[in-house]
C-alpha cells in the first residue's frame, strides 16, 4: 500500500448545517451531507492504517502525549502526597527552585510551600524529569521542520562545547536566539551577550549562593567567556542599597569599610549605566538607616563585558562573580536626615555615599 497517497485524505471540510443551508434552501444537502460522512470514515480509516505504521499526525501524537501525562501526573502526585518532606525541606526546594526574580518573590513562594503542600505537590511534578520530558515531546509536536533543525544545531554546538543545558528551555528560545546558537554566536558583533537584559532573573538566587542550573545562565556565561573585549578604557554608574533579609547588607557593609585596594566581590551579574542619572534606578530594598551607595566604576581596556547600551537603562553588564578593587574610599556625599515614618515615629535616613571603584579582569 502506498502510504503517501493517503495524505490528501487528512485536508477535507465537514459540511456545516446552518439555517441558511438546510434541506429546504438546498436540494443537494442530503448528498452532500453524505459525501461528507463518508469522507469522515475514510479520514478515520486512514488515520488508522498509517498508525499501524507508525505514522501519526502532531495532533493525534499530541494527545497520546497528553493522556501519558495525565496518567504519569496522577501517579507522581499520589506518591509524594504519601511521602510528603518536611515544612523546612519544602521552603529550602522553594529558595532552590523558586521563580527567576527578586529574593522576596523567591522566599515568597518558598512560604507558600510551607504553608500549601499542594502547591510544593504540583510544582514538584511540574518540574519532574517526566513532567519535562513529556513537555518536551509535546513541544516538538508544535515546532515546524526548520526549527527542529535549528534545535538540533544548537544541541550539536551546547555538546560539542561541553555546555549543560535543558532540552526545554533550548527548545523554548526564540528562533532567531537557536539560529544565534546554532552558529556559535552567543554575543553579538556589538559586544553585547545573549539574554542580557535577563540576568537580573538569576541574581537574587545566586547572591544566596544558591545553585542556579537553567540553560539561560549556560547561554549567558558562554556569551561573557566568547565576547569580544573592550577596545577602550569605559566608565559606568551603579547605585545599591542593602537589607538584612537578602543579605545584600553584606555588600555595603565591604563598601563601608573598605580600604583603597581592597576587592569586593559580586555573585551575581553586575548591572551598570553609561549615564550617572540612570543609574539611580536601583530595585532594591533599602533597610532603615542603611547607606545608599553610588558607585564610579571603572573599567578596563580589555574587559569582557556586556554592552547593552540599546537597553532603557544603558547598561553594561559585568559577569557574575565579579571582582572590583578599590580606588578612592567611601565618603558621605549627601548626609541622612530625619524623618517622619508614621505618626509619632522618627527616623534616620541613610547616609548617600559615592566610592571609585575598578573592574578587576579575571586571569585566564
Amino acid at each position: 500500500m502506498n502510504i503517501n497517497s493517503l495524505n490528501g485524505v487528512q485536508n477535507f471540510s465537514v459540511l456545516k448545517n446552518s439555517q441558511n443551508n438546510n434541506v429546504l434552501s438546498n436540494p443537494n444537502f442530503e448528498e452532500q451531507k453524505n459525501d461528507a460522512v463518508e469522507q469522515t470514515k475514510q479520514k478515520v480509516n486512514a488515520q488508522t492504517i498509517l498508525a499501524s505504521y507508525g505514522i501519526y499526525s502532531k495532533e493525534q501524537e499530541r494527545e497520546e502525549i497528553l493522556k501519558q501525562m495525565a496518567e504519569a501526573k496522577a501517579k507522581f502526585i499520589e506518591e509524594l502526597k504519601n511521602n510528603l518532606p518536611s515544612a523546612e525541606e519544602r521552603y529550602q526546594e522553594g529558595l532552590r527552585r523558586g521563580v527567576r526574580g527578586r529574593f522576596d518573590m523567591i522566599q515568597g513562594q518558598a512560604i507558600y510551600f510551607v504553608k500549601y503542600p499542594d502547591g510544593y505537590v504540583e510544582h514538584m511534578w511540574r518540574y519532574s524529569a517526566q513532567a519535562q520530558e513529556l513537555s518536551f515531546k509535546i513541544k516538538l509536536t508544535k515546532m515546524t521542520s526548520e526549527e527542529i533543525e535549528l534545535y538540533n544545531k544548537a544541541v550539536k554546538v551546547f555538546e560539542e562545547r561541553n555546555l549543560p543545558y535543558s532540552k526545554n528551555q533550548l527548545a523554548n528560545l526564540e528562533p532567531d536566539e537557536l539560529k544565534r546558537i546554532a552558529n556559535g554566536e552567543f554575543a553579538n558583533c556589538a559586544g553585547e551577550v545573549m539574554k542580557h537584559g535577563s540576568a537580573h532573573l538569576f541574581n537574587a538566587r545566586l547572591r544566596q549562593g544558591i545553585d542556579v542550573d537553567d540553560t539561560w545562565r549556560v547561554i549567558l556565561d558562554e556569551g561573557f567567556r566568547t565576547v569580544k573585549p573592550l577596545e577602550h578604557p569605559q566608565t559606568v554608574y551603579r547605585q545599591v542599597v542593602g537589607n538584612s533579609e537578602d543579605k545584600s547588607i553584606e555588600f555595603i557593609n565591604k563598601l563601608v569599610n573598605a580600604k583603597k585596594g581592597d576587592t569586593v566581590s559580586d555573585k551575581g551579574y553586575s548591572y551598570a549605566s553609561y549615564i550617572r542619572e540612570l543609574a539611580t534606578a536601583c530595585h532594591g530594598t533599602s533597610e532603615p538607616g542603611t547607606p545608599i551607595f553610588k558607585l564610579i566604576i571603572k573599567v578596563p581596556e580589555g574587559a569582557k563585558v556586556s554592552q547593552g547600551k540599546d537597553f532603557e537603562q544603558c547598561e553594561m553588564l559585568f559577569p557574575r562573580n565579579a571582582e572590583f578593587r578599590v580606588v578612592e574610599e567611601a565618603k558621605v556625599t549627601t548626609p541622612g536626615y530625619l524623618y517622619e515614618a508614621s505618626p509619632g515615629e522618627m527616623r534616620k535616613s541613610g547616609d548617600t555615599m559615592e566610592i571609585v571603584l575598578e573592574y578587576v579582569i579575571p586571569k585566564t
